[in-house]
């Protein structure tokens, strides 16, 4: 939900146009591929478990950061650039390692049941984010985005479970 309401939130909370929100997310997006670059090398060094932690653990911090962000264009743009450009990373190690874990856990028989299952509930929820087009309940979005990915990634059971 955090990236369906982003946009509403540089529009209209932060007044942005169209071309800074543009240039935000270009520059962000680097951290995508920087991410990708990234996984395996990580992944070797310290783990699946941990691994999954630092990119959820990142991409909120980087969720919390883009949230928190006010003051003129000039100013909250290069914060809200890295911001991005962390969401971008936590959200490419996460995902890569959250992927090859469930794909090695599940039976073959029930990888397609479980990748439609999780899609849905990762994804499949987005179009509720309309209801929360105010200006308060963006705001209150991207920090729940935020806090409660940084709250499910020290959960320890979690952790406990991809040792």
């Amino acid at each position: 939900m955090f990236q369906a309401v982003s946009v509403l939130y540089l529009t209209r909370i932060l007044g942005l146009g169209p071309a800074l929100v543009g240039v935000i997310f270009a520059v962000g997006s680097i951290g995508g591929l920087l991410g990708a670059l990234l996984t395996t090398p990580l992944t070797r060094r310290i783990g699946y478990g941990p691994a999954i932690i630092s990119g959820v653990v990142t991409l909120c911090v980087g969720a919390l950061a883009f949230a928190a962000a006010q003051g003129p264009p000039a100013v909250v743009a290069p914060l809200l650039a890295f911001a991005w450009f962390l969401v971008a990373v936590g959200n490419v190690v996460n995902n890569i390692n959250q992927v090859s874990v469930r794909q090695a856990m599940v039976p073959d028989r029930l990888q397609g049941r479980v990748s439609a299952t999780m899609r849905f509930l990762a994804g499949g929820l987005v179009p509720l984010s309309r209801r929360c087009s105010s200006p308060p309940a963006i705001r209150r979005a991207g920090m729940g985005a935020g806090s409660g990915r940084t709250l499910r990634a020290t959960g320890s059971r979690t952790a406990r479970m991809l040792r």
